[in-house]
């Protein structure tokens, strides 16, 4: 009885429920007043793009790392004056105003950001501005800050400036606002981008007396840890001892990138020595000198930003002063061979990882690579380089120009020669420039003189070989073309089809330019290197598939593969869709032992298939890997061969296989050891 008088109630509401959808007409918004039509119409509540104007978007967001001009920067042209007009029309119609003249400004009203930038570019005429941040509350109800980013009218470099100030705004009874001052140069301080990845207690010392110079004042003062508390809940990573000392920068960087990334990895503070031994290699003395500042040749500053880091003697001082009181505890790692996946657990406040007195077993890039071969110095070894001496003889260079640039041009020269003498051949044809003819830039009278030496508690900083190095490296990339020694002037590191070994053979990496930045291509070069290997049972299939803006090395470790291959000859992209004819590279069988494949972003056989004949593993080296963020996704296709044109076939994009299952697995063999000579 009971559960019928339940079903009889559950069908009467389903019933009504019905009635109600059935019967129900929502209001329709173009019946609806103007206002009401307008919000409507312009609402973006829903919208998956919203609509920003807190920043103002410029060409730089699109510039190259090499581009030296920006096609076009803000002018006052650009500016949106549709406010101020409105404005000046309310204002003409009636003098009431719904404000007082002493209510607080919104320095988040559009009309106040319009009305900052117009004033900054009407003010400061010598600079191109060429992004604005938003604009936020400044010290009270009348001010407002702003950033922006700016090049100087007349300036060479290449860079862009930051700067923030401070504007007092004044409004008139009429509502109307105008700019009544704005602040020396950096006043502007709660427009300041805030540091990424701060750590929480974490501040950075007060820096009195701060040299000033033309755009963003360098700041390279200490992190410390503000409270006992901030200290206690921390987690932090020291590496300690071992062969690092007194090697190639090179050599440093590598250990020093390896401590990094583990630190990042853990999510822990690196606790760093900023005293470095620079080389022998770098020094005028020709000896190891020891006490050299980590800030005298890398932005520390940026590197506060990335990650946290923390300075060895601040850190001791904090262990030292509360370790005992709050039972802080320490993890000791005396074998490189724990890897860093196997510390993700540890709980303790520090670990540590003491290195021994044996090398190579002590280098800390050990944790992160295994055994690498040691670093060395290019054209040293007359064997790998039986041609450099001649082919980098003035003649030589001279003619290896001849295609390249054009005469007449400047050609800036970076070189460890000590005699520039040596290139004058060159100055019939060429306008040359060196290093040195730049001294200025760092002698007594120069803001890098005074900065480094205020670094360096007043004692004069030599602008030594690897400074040499770095300010050689930041021209060379900002050349409009680059010329380099082991890629344009030998053929010593090339195969009989000039491409240049870069991951193997007999240059190993050993290119100037990635040498001298090599913190930045050490890093690159960490994150942009894949290898993999593809384990096939017999039969097993990868469909043809692209390898977009990549080198890739291949290696059959075992087993029978049938191997197809093509190259684009042209290709276009309809409706989001890649099609075009290609040719074919390779079409056959290969069988274990082989040598290496490579290839190469046009050519190689870039496009290519895998088919198991027999159980077989294919080693992959990708440089870079795939990334779909990057614009290096995984595309696959149909291959139709043309009859009437043997060798040729049409490319057609398709979906990714439905039956195509891959299945991952991590490496957990011995260490890998990536052989390279970084010069």
């Amino acid at each position: 009885m009971i559960g019928n008088l339940c079903f009889t109630i559950f069908v009467f509401f389903v019933l009504i429920f019905t009635i109600i959808a059935a019967t129900y007409e929502p209001d329709d918004p173009l019946f609806h007043p103007s206002t009401q039509i307008t919000n409507f119409l312009t609402s973006t509540s829903n919208a998956t793009f919203r609509s920003d104007i807190t920043v103002a978007k410029t060409g730089e967001d699109f510039a190259t790392p090499n581009q030296t001009v920006v096609s076009s920067f803000i002018n006052i042209t650009d500016v949106d004056t549709s406010s101020f007009e409105n404005a000046a029309d309310i204002a003409a119609q009636s003098t009431d105003c719904d404000v007082g003249p002493e209510t607080p400004i919104q320095c988040s009203d559009p009309e106040v950001f319009h009305l900052l930038m117009k004033s900054a570019i009407e003010h400061f005429k010598d600079i191109h501005f060429y992004k604005f941040g938003k604009a936020v509350p400044g010290s009270n109800d009348t001010s407002c800050d702003m950033a922006w980013r700016f090049r100087p009218k007349e300036g060479k470099t290449a860079s862009f400036y930051k700067d923030y100030r401070r504007f007092v705004i004044s409004r008139s009874e009429n509502c109307t606002l105008s700019v009544v001052s704005i602040g020396e140069y950096h006043s502007g301080v709660n427009a300041r981008k805030r540091k990424r990845n701060q750590k929480p207690g974490f501040e950075k010392k007060p820096d009195s007396g701060t040299i000033q110079v033309v755009g963003e004042t360098v700041n390279d003062t200490l992190p410390v840890v503000e409270s006992e508390k901030a200290f206690r809940h921390g987690k932090y990573l020291l590496y300690t001892n071992g062969g690092d000392r007194c090697k190639s920068m090179n050599h440093y960087l590598w250990s020093f990138l390896c401590a990094l990334g583990e630190a990042q990895y853990l999510n822990r503070t690196l606790v760093m020595d900023l005293s470095i031994c620079l080389s022998s290699m770098y020094t005028s003395s020709h000896q190891d000198e020891e006490g050299k500042d980590f800030r005298f040749y890398f932005d520390f500053e940026h590197l506060k930003e990335s990650a946290s880091v923390l300075d060895q003697g601040q850190f001791w001082s904090d262990w030292n002063k509360w370790q005992k009181q709050d039972r802080l505890n320490l993890y000791l790692v005396e074998d490189f061979r724990v890897t860093p996946m196997k510390l993700a657990e540890v709980k303790e406040t520090l670990i540590m990882r003491k290195f021994g007195s044996v090398e190579p077993d002590n280098y800390w890039y050990r944790v992160c690579e295994g055994e690498t071969e040691s670093v060395g110095r290019e054209g040293q070894n007359k064997e790998l380089w039986p041609h450099l001496d001649t082919d980098t003889q003035p003649e030589a260079i001279l003619s290896s120009l001849r295609d390249k640039i054009e005469e007449g041009r400047k050609l800036y020269i970076a070189t460890d020669e000590p005699d520039t003498s040596f290139f004058d051949p060159l100055k019939d044809k060429y306008t040359t420039h060196f290093l040195d003819d730049y001294k200025d830039l760092w002698d007594e009278q120069s803001d890098w003189y005074r900065e480094t030496m205020k670094l360096n508690n007043g004692v004069a900083v030599e602008f030594d070989g690897y400074m040499r190095i770095s300010v050689d490296t930041e021209v060379f990339y900002r050349g409009k073309k680059q010329i380099e020694t082991f890629n344009d002037l030998t053929s010593d590191c090339k195969d009989d089809k000039g491409h240049l070994f870069i991951l193997f053979g007999v240059c190993k990496f050993c290119k100037r330019e990635f040498v001298l930045s090599a913190l930045f291509s050490a890093k690159q070069w960490a994150v942009n290197l894949l290898i993999g290997v593809f384990c096939f049972p017999a039969g097993g299939v990868l469909p043809l598939h692209d390898h977009p803006r990549m080198t890739v090395l291949s290696k059959l470790l075992y087993g029978s593969v049938y191997v197809k291959a093509y190259d684009w000859v042209k290709m276009e992209t309809n409706n989001s869709r890649t099609i075009g004819l290609a040719g074919k590279v390779m079409d056959g069988i290969m069988s274990a032992p082989s040598e290496p494949t490579v290839l190469f972003p046009r050519s190689g056989g870039n496009i290519h298939s895998f088919t198991a004949l027999s159980p077989c593993a294919i080693l992959d080296v990708l440089s870079p890997p795939y990334s779909e963020e990057l614009g290096r996704p995984s595309t696959y296709y149909w291959d139709t061969p043309i009859p009437s044109l043997p060798g040729y076939a049409i490319l057609e994009e398709r979906d990714l296989p439905e039956d195509l299952v891959v299945k991952g697995a991590p490496y957990l063999g011995p260490p890998i050891a990536i052989a390279m000579e970084i010069c």
